[in-house]
């Protein structure tokens, strides 16, 4: 047996971007499935795993006329890989059968030597094909979809799932993030008339597979578990997770309790100064209380009280006072410093129609959607020892106030007499 095949420089490009999306951890990418089809002449890639599978025809070649209607043949993902990253436009790729009757596979249109004896072939990538020529796609429009999708990524984040709306002039899209179901508006009229579930790996495939392609329409199955993408020469099919618990979600619905804008440099100390003291930490919570336009972080343990004053701005409360209880080590990952105008950082406490608190922080980039939030628990029980908390420091204050008043009178008076005597 001896057939050649040749890949143009485009064919060459969309297959290493298949093979560099797949996951590599799965078992059956280790492996590439090649099929020849002598009566069409047509050449098909099947790379991929069970996450992303893709089939891609990359044209006709010079085939065995002595060879079976339908032939396959299958070797290493990461040889086929390393032979298509070479700088050379194209590629050609040659099968031969040797004495002992395995199917050597070379490639001698490269300026080193690459070659490898053919492997059984993976059952997945042969149900694969059978599966996706039984898929029906609808054609979608192209630009559409991929405008559609940006904007969810773009507008959604922090997103695990967005459900895209089919209906009629649907712009309003359902958001999972941090478990909760929320309903937003997306800035655009454009709708797409499909009702698509996507999560982020959807989303960056769906990119891949419009922006690599110049054709103006795409076929779309959703399928059980699964959304094919179907173009003129490839298929890319990409697995979704069990996202019936997200379809099945009542909305979240939220009150904003209060809202203002603080000092996140200045928060973002005050608590990373608890967790320094052992003891303070070993206790894990610290408290909130919000009194009278202002912000006391208090955290106590057994032997040690500790309490800071933050200034607001622009302070919106529908309660006089309001007393949260935060888990610490919740706040390791606050990064005041992946926002502009950290020191006036917008935030809002939330309250959920089942009466659970959340603490969101927001980026003046995105105001509507929190790039950080952390759940509270109201305290109403230790209410009076944290006023009596904040009642002892703005004591200590004051009489700070007034030494330093003192200060500058004396001085005021040093400065005058001095003047006298001249």
């Amino acid at each position: 047996m001896e057939t050649t095949i040749s890949l143009c420089a485009d064919k060459t490009k969309e297959l290493i971007i298949l093979l560099e999306t797949a996951d590599k951890k799965s078992p059956e990418y280790r492996k590439f499935l090649l099929e020849l089809d002598k009566k069409s002449g047509e050449i098909t890639f099947v790379v991929g795993s069970s996450q992303v599978m893709s089939r891609l025809i990359v044209g006709e070649g010079s085939l065995d006329q002595t060879m079976n209607d339908k032939e396959y043949f299958s070797h290493n993902a990461d040889l086929l890989l390393n032979v298509l990253s070479s700088p050379a436009t194209s590629l050609n790729i040659t099968l031969n059968s040797d004495k002992t009757g395995r199917i050597e596979m070379t490639f001698p249109s490269l300026p080193k030597l690459r070659k490898g004896y053919c492997k059984g072939i993976e059952d997945v990538h042969l149900q694969y094909l059978n599966a996706i020529d039984d898929a029906s796609v609808k054609k979608y429009d192209k630009d559409t979809l991929l405008g559609l999708v940006q904007l969810v990524d773009e507008q959604c984040r922090p997103f695990e799932f967005v459900l895209l709306n089919s209906e009629e002039g649907g712009d309003s899209v359902k958001v999972q993030r941090d478990g909760e179901v929320f309903s937003e508006k997306l800035d655009t009229n454009t709708h797409l008339g499909i009702e698509l579930c996507l999560d982020k790996k959807t989303i960056s495939i769906i990119d891949d597979v419009c922006e690599s392609s110049t054709e103006k329409e795409i076929g779309i199955h959703v399928g059980q578990g699964e959304i094919i993408f179907k173009l003129k020469d490839r298929v890319t099919s990409v697995s979704i997770p069990d996202h019936s618990d997200f379809l099945s979600k009542i909305e979240s619905k939220k009150d904003t309790v209060i809202s203002f804008i603080l000092n996140g440099y200045k928060l973002k100390d005050e608590l990373g100064g608890y967790v320094k003291m052992h003891d303070i930490k070993q206790q894990e919570q610290s408290y909130l209380l919000f009194h009278k336009g202002k912000l006391v972080v208090c955290a106590k343990s057994e032997d040690q009280d500790c309490a800071d004053i933050l200034d607001l701005i622009d302070v919106r409360s529908s309660e006089d006072d309001l007393l949260l209880m935060v888990n610490l080590h919740l706040f390791k990952d606050f990064k005041v410093k992946d926002t502009t105008e950290h020191h006036k950082l917008k935030a809002s406490i939330t309250k959920s129609h089942d009466g659970e608190y959340c603490f969101s922080f927001y980026s003046s980039s995105d105001p509507r959607n929190a790039f950080f939030s952390v759940p509270c628990i109201a305290a109403p029980s230790h209410m009076s020892e944290i006023k009596d908390l904040h009642a002892q420091l703005k004591k200590q204050l004051i009489a700070q106030k007034k030494k330093v008043k003192v200060s500058h009178e004396q001085l005021d008076l040093v400065g005058y007499g001095e003047l006298l005597d001249v």
